[in-house]
């Protein structure tokens, strides 16, 4: 044989066979760095032989390269412990990976791992679960090009995350690729058609709310306690409990658990989720009624949808997707005036140039005159829903602006914004309507008094 080294062996025959027989031919060849991957084919030829390609081998390259296996799999944001899509790691030659390198696999930013089972021919190292990366060592390198196969892998996905889940793989393997693994959706979207609302003003109705479940459980039961949790923004408050229940699909809340969320001013609700979804759900917020603080800045309100059935991942969010229900379009105009006037043992008074009746006078007890209560909060602008009698308390309510006030029967003290004003006298029933001194009124709705001794007539200026 000659040609050793070279790119043509040659193989002289000495012998001329008697029988048919066979030449079986043993060698190693090296290959080039400029030769192309694929197919090793050799030319046999000579005397009286036909000329022939045949393959013997395959040229590869050590590169690395990773695929994803079947569909792409959907996963919910604020949901732990999903499944992703198998993905191999395949070798372009024998040797590719060499034993000790590394491949890391890493998430996008606060995309979590929960499950590395790793196995077939890589070692998980450094990582724990609630990691975005993990590393992968190579346990020794093969004999032969062969697929690494990665299955049952599971991950974290926040409840802020949507789109692509994409693991970066790197490390001192050489492996350099993106690779995308699932989807995320967010776990339900919210619609409303909102209303306009006034600032500083107490008991407005906002619009109601469709909140729809994008995928069948997204809102979780897994422990039993998990909650929905509706959350006001900085300013408004809740006026009373809305109403929440499912319209469509089989997902169960708890109606008798609905509250006000405890240290939240009544600006939180929530209610428990029984039993999560099999069938993607509805479920109608109705009956929201805003308190609506005159600092809070004219533009669109936005109600927070969150709570603990919405996030099993990391600190429970009180706003995974929110909602505009209401607009504040117009301001209190501090300018605005309003003025009354009353007169000692008339029934008929003026308020803003306009003469009403009213069906008890007011009288001087004691050297102190007191006026009926509902006529006084009307001729300053306090709206009829907004003057609040409790039959049970023996409280009446004024609701005006930013202000609340609230006095009792047979009680001395005035409540305005939760502080305690001490008054002389208490307040009293007369004909079925509640009396005060006119000076007390006047400052718990911020009006300035006056009186004239001799047509004995009290008047208001706001």
């Amino acid at each position: 044989m000659t040609g050793n080294g070279t790119r043509t062996l040659e193989f002289p025959i000495t012998t001329a066979s008697t029988t048919a027989g066979s030449i079986i031919i043993t060698t190693n060849v090296d290959i080039g760095a400029d030769v192309e991957a694929g197919d090793l084919k050799v030319t046999v030829s000579g005397n009286k032989l036909t000329t022939t390609e045949i393959t013997i081998g395959e040229v590869g390259d050590l590169t690395l390269d990773a695929e994803v296996e079947g569909d792409v799999p959907t996963v919910i944001a604020g949901q732990a412990d999903q499944d992703i899509a198998d993905f191999t790691i395949k070798e372009g030659a024998a040797g590719s990976l060499v034993a000790g390198r590394t491949i890391n696999a890493e998430l996008p930013n606060n995309v979590d791992w929960n499950t590395v089972p790793g196995g077939d021919g890589l070692t998980v190292t450094d990582t724990t679960a609630g990691d975005e990366k993990v590393r992968f060592t190579i346990a020794a390198a093969t004999a032969a090009r062969t697929d690494f196969e990665q299955e049952n892998m599971t991950i974290d996905v926040p409840e802020n995350f949507v789109g692509d889940v994409e693991i970066e793989l790197s490390g001192t393997a050489g492996l350099e690729k993106k690779i995308v693994v699932a989807k995320a959706i967010a776990p339900v979207k919210a619609e409303s058609t909102p209303v306009d609302l006034k600032l500083g003003t107490l008991s407005q109705a906002a619009g109601d709310i469709i909140i729809t479940e994008n995928a069948a459980g997204a809102l979780m039961d897994a422990a039993g306690n998990e909650t929905l949790q509706l959350s006001c923004p900085n300013g408004i408050s809740f006026a009373k409990l809305p109403t929440i229940e499912v319209t469509s699909g089989d997902l169960e809340l708890d109606a008798d658990t609905l509250d006000f969320v405890a240290g939240t001013d009544k600006a939180d609700v929530c209610i428990d989720v029984d039993n999560s979804s099999d069938v993607a759900s509805t479920i109608k917020v109705s009956g929201i009624v805003y308190n609506i603080d005159r600092t809070v800045p004219e533009g669109p309100i936005s109600l927070n949808i969150g709570g603990d059935g919405l996030d099993a991942v990391g600190a429970v969010s009180d706003e995974v997707v929110s909602v505009n229900n209401a607009n504040l379009i117009t301001s209190i105009n501090l300018g605005d005036k309003a003025s009354a006037s009353f007169v000692i043992g008339s029934a008929t008074y003026n308020a803003n140039g306009v003469e009403k009746t009213m069906d008890v006078a007011p009288y001087v007890k004691d050297g102190r005159t007191f006026l009926p209560v509902r006529y006084v909060a009307d001729a300053l602008g306090v709206t009829e829903d907004n003057i609040i009698w409790d039959a049970n308390a023996q409280t009446v309510t004024l609701l005006k602006g930013d202000k609340v006030a609230q006095m009792k029967i047979g009680s001395k003290a005035l409540l305005v914004n939760g502080v305690t004003i001490n008054m002389d006298v208490a307040a009293e029933l007369n004909s079925g309507r509640t009396m005060l001194p006119f000076r007390f009124i006047a400052q718990a709705l911020g009006a300035t008094v006056g009186w004239d001794e001799a047509t004995q007539t009290v008047s208001m200026d706001l």
